[in-house]
Protein backbone atom coordinates (compact mmCIF):
# COMPACT_ATOMS: atom_id res chain seq x y z
CA UNK A 1 0.00 0.00 0.00
CA UNK A 2 2.85 2.30 0.93
CA UNK A 3 4.42 1.73 -2.40
CA UNK A 4 1.48 2.73 -4.51
CA UNK A 5 1.33 5.71 -2.63
CA UNK A 6 4.43 6.98 -2.93
CA UNK A 7 4.16 6.16 -6.96
CA UNK A 8 1.47 8.00 -7.23
CA UNK A 9 2.36 11.09 -4.87
CA UNK A 10 2.81 13.75 -7.29
CA UNK A 11 -0.80 13.03 -8.74
CA UNK A 12 -3.97 15.10 -7.72
CA UNK A 13 -3.43 18.91 -8.69
CA UNK A 14 -4.91 18.56 -11.75
CA UNK A 15 -8.36 19.98 -12.38
CA UNK A 16 -8.45 16.93 -15.40
CA UNK A 17 -7.21 13.79 -14.63
CA UNK A 18 -6.80 11.20 -17.49
CA UNK A 19 -7.36 7.50 -16.45
CA UNK A 20 -6.41 4.66 -18.49
CA UNK A 21 -8.74 1.55 -17.01
CA UNK A 22 -8.36 -1.69 -17.60
CA UNK A 23 -8.95 -3.84 -14.80
CA UNK A 24 -12.48 -4.52 -16.29
CA UNK A 25 -13.61 -3.34 -13.43
CA UNK A 26 -15.55 -0.06 -13.31
CA UNK A 27 -13.22 3.24 -12.20
CA UNK A 28 -14.78 4.76 -9.10
CA UNK A 29 -14.22 8.25 -9.37
CA UNK A 30 -12.26 9.70 -6.01
CA UNK A 31 -9.79 6.23 -6.44
CA UNK A 32 -7.04 8.93 -7.75
CA UNK A 33 -6.98 11.68 -4.26
CA UNK A 34 -6.30 15.35 -4.58
CA UNK A 35 -7.02 18.88 -3.80
CA UNK A 36 -8.56 20.00 -7.53
CA UNK A 37 -9.86 17.11 -9.30
CA UNK A 38 -13.08 18.13 -10.94
CA UNK A 39 -13.14 15.74 -13.83
CA UNK A 40 -11.99 12.42 -15.04
CA UNK A 41 -11.49 11.63 -18.80
CA UNK A 42 -11.87 7.24 -18.46
CA UNK A 43 -9.99 5.39 -21.36
CA UNK A 44 -11.13 1.82 -21.00
CA UNK A 45 -9.28 -0.55 -23.90
CA UNK A 46 -11.83 -2.92 -26.06
CA UNK A 47 -11.01 -5.65 -28.45
CA UNK A 48 -10.01 -4.70 -31.72
CA UNK A 49 -7.07 -1.71 -31.19
CA UNK A 50 -10.74 0.65 -29.77
CA UNK A 51 -10.93 2.36 -26.40
CA UNK A 52 -13.92 3.11 -24.55
CA UNK A 53 -13.52 7.41 -23.58
CA UNK A 54 -16.01 8.91 -21.83
CA UNK A 55 -15.39 11.85 -18.98
CA UNK A 56 -17.15 12.26 -15.78
CA UNK A 57 -17.11 15.16 -13.32
CA UNK A 58 -17.80 15.65 -9.87
CA UNK A 59 -21.20 15.93 -8.72
CA UNK A 60 -20.35 19.19 -6.95
CA UNK A 61 -19.26 20.79 -9.78
CA UNK A 62 -22.56 21.36 -11.71
CA UNK A 63 -20.96 20.66 -14.76
CA UNK A 64 -24.15 19.42 -16.88
CA UNK A 65 -22.38 19.59 -19.88
CA UNK A 66 -19.74 16.86 -18.76
CA UNK A 67 -22.26 13.70 -18.99
CA UNK A 68 -20.78 10.45 -17.80
CA UNK A 69 -23.45 8.77 -19.77
CA UNK A 70 -21.51 10.55 -23.19
CA UNK A 71 -18.85 7.85 -24.50
CA UNK A 72 -16.49 7.74 -27.66
CA UNK A 73 -15.05 4.67 -29.55
CA UNK A 74 -11.58 5.39 -30.52
CA UNK A 75 -9.62 3.48 -32.45
CA UNK A 76 -5.73 3.20 -30.59
CA UNK A 77 -4.69 5.49 -34.01
CA UNK A 78 -6.82 8.50 -32.74
CA UNK A 79 -6.44 8.00 -29.37
CA UNK A 80 -3.88 10.42 -27.83
CA UNK A 81 -5.42 13.29 -29.60
CA UNK A 82 -8.45 12.78 -29.08
CA UNK A 83 -8.10 12.67 -25.19
CA UNK A 84 -5.43 15.47 -25.15
CA UNK A 85 -8.47 17.35 -27.12
CA UNK A 86 -10.92 16.19 -24.55
CA UNK A 87 -8.86 16.97 -21.47
CA UNK A 88 -7.86 20.34 -22.94
CA UNK A 89 -11.43 21.61 -23.46
CA UNK A 90 -12.70 20.16 -20.12
CA UNK A 91 -10.12 21.71 -18.29
CA UNK A 92 -11.16 24.93 -19.78
CA UNK A 93 -15.02 23.79 -18.92
CA UNK A 94 -14.03 23.79 -14.99
CA UNK A 95 -12.47 26.86 -14.91
CA UNK A 96 -14.70 28.67 -16.57
CA UNK A 97 -17.47 27.18 -14.37
CA UNK A 98 -15.56 27.66 -11.28
CA UNK A 99 -15.03 31.20 -12.01
CA UNK A 100 -19.01 31.90 -12.49
CA UNK A 101 -19.33 29.69 -9.25
CA UNK A 102 -16.97 31.90 -6.60
CA UNK A 103 -18.73 34.34 -8.33
CA UNK A 104 -15.05 35.40 -9.48
CA UNK A 105 -14.35 37.15 -13.00
CA UNK A 106 -14.54 33.86 -15.11
CA UNK A 107 -11.42 32.40 -16.92
CA UNK A 108 -10.66 33.72 -20.27
CA UNK A 109 -8.35 32.60 -23.19
CA UNK A 110 -4.45 31.84 -22.22
CA UNK A 111 -3.44 34.80 -25.05
CA UNK A 112 -6.05 37.53 -22.81
CA UNK A 113 -4.94 36.35 -19.61
CA UNK A 114 -1.42 36.76 -20.57
CA UNK A 115 -2.09 40.06 -22.15
CA UNK A 116 -3.81 41.36 -18.93
CA UNK A 117 -0.59 40.07 -16.66
CA UNK A 118 1.81 41.99 -19.15
CA UNK A 119 -0.46 45.04 -18.68
CA UNK A 120 -0.37 44.81 -15.21
CA UNK A 121 3.05 44.54 -14.60
CA UNK A 122 3.40 46.91 -16.81
CA UNK A 123 1.44 49.88 -15.42
CA UNK A 124 3.34 49.03 -12.17
CA UNK A 125 6.68 49.37 -13.25
CA UNK A 126 6.76 51.65 -16.38
CA UNK A 127 6.28 55.61 -15.91
CA UNK A 128 5.35 57.66 -18.66
CA UNK A 129 8.01 59.78 -20.06
CA UNK A 130 7.65 63.31 -21.64
CA UNK A 131 9.07 63.03 -24.96
CA UNK A 132 12.36 64.15 -25.61
CA UNK A 133 13.57 67.59 -27.20
CA UNK A 134 14.92 67.34 -30.12
CA UNK A 135 18.65 68.77 -29.96
CA UNK A 136 19.25 72.09 -31.00
CA UNK A 137 21.50 71.62 -34.01
CA UNK A 138 23.80 74.48 -34.24
CA UNK A 139 24.72 75.92 -37.62
CA UNK A 140 28.69 76.39 -37.94
CA UNK A 141 27.96 79.33 -40.43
Amino acid sequence: SSGINAEYGHIGNNIVTIVYNDSGLPYRQGTIKGQCNLCDVIIEPQPNNMNLVSLSSLKTTKLTDLKPHSALLVSNSSLAGIVRQMAVNANHLCQVSNGLNTGSVPYNCNWLERLKKIQKILSRCVTPMSSPTPARRETLF
